[in-house]
């Protein structure tokens, strides 16, 4: 018989028949929290619909604002402390939301603080740098699971509509577009004939690196000189201008499937 107190925390995956499957967190002590049975498919669009953004917001404090982080001669240990301290409440904000990551977030903290001091003057801020990149593993994965339903998109609004289906299974195309709309650009999800355009550096950038984040990649604001033109000026671009330039074609959900 299996000694579940000898275990440390697990992530399991029960099959309850009928496509469905069901996450079960199992913790140090034995005790057990099953999730609702879902699909597949709909746990991995629920993941791309969590909201983050809150969460997003105090790790980018911490990185801006704990004293941890000033640039400074000597790092205390207080500070770091006290950094520690504040971090271990941070994954409370997904307890309901994202009760998987939170799981998951409570055993990895655990071992990034089990690091041994090296003696070297920049341990303290490399395991609190090391900190923050743990809690930002949720972020990163949603990142990534949305830049894979954009390359697998791309594909499917090429794809005969014998393919999408073969593809999407269950899913139509207007509820598809609705399911990856996570930022509710969309006014109407009818879908029409799309257009084939030529592959764009957004594409790229997408395709190659699927860790690719818009919101770090391109700066809030820059000023931009053409010397192309006989009368250059300079301009102010934003972050959303920078975004569109390199998408081209390849516009977003508003831009290509919005009503005009």
């Amino acid at each position: 018989m299996e000694n579940k107190l000898l275990s440390g925390p697990q992530l399991l995956l029960v099959e309850k028949g009928a496509g469905l499957f069901s996450a079960v967190l199992r913790y140090g002590d034995g005790t057990e929290k099953q999730l609702p049975a879902i699909t597949p498919a709909k746990d991995l669009i629920a993941a791309t619909e969590i909201d983050y953004r809150g969460y997003r917001r105090e790790i980018k404090r911490f990185r801006e604002e704990h004293p941890l982080f000033q640039v400074r001669l000597d790092i205390s240990v207080a500070g770091f402390e006290d950094l520690v301290a504040e971090a271990l409440l941070l994954p409370s904000i997904l307890q309901k939301s994202d009760p998987v990551s939170f799981f998951v977030l409570g055993e990895l903290l655990h071992q990034s603080l089990q690091a041994e001091d090296d003696g070297s003057a920049s341990f303290l801020l490399n395991a609190a740098e090391d900190l923050l990149y743990v809690l930002e593993n949720p972020i990163r994965t949603q990142v990534c699971l949305r830049n894979i339903f954009e390359v697998t998109f791309d594909g499917i609004e090429r794809a005969t509509q014998q393919e999408r289906f073969e593809k999407l299974r269950q899913l139509t195309e207007e509820e598809f577009l609705r399911r990856i709309d996570t930022t509710h650009e969309l006014d109407s999800y009818e879908v029409g004939r799309a257009e084939l355009v030529e592959e764009t550096v957004w594409q790229h950038m997408v395709a190659g690196n699927l860790a690719f984040e818009a919101e770090m990649h391109y700066p809030e604001t820059i000023q931009v000189l053409d010397l192309g033109v006989e009368e250059p000026e300079w301009e102010l671009r934003t972050a959303d201008d920078l975004r569109r330039r390199d998408q081209k074609g390849h516009q977003s959900l508003r831009e290509q499937y919005g009503k005009r």
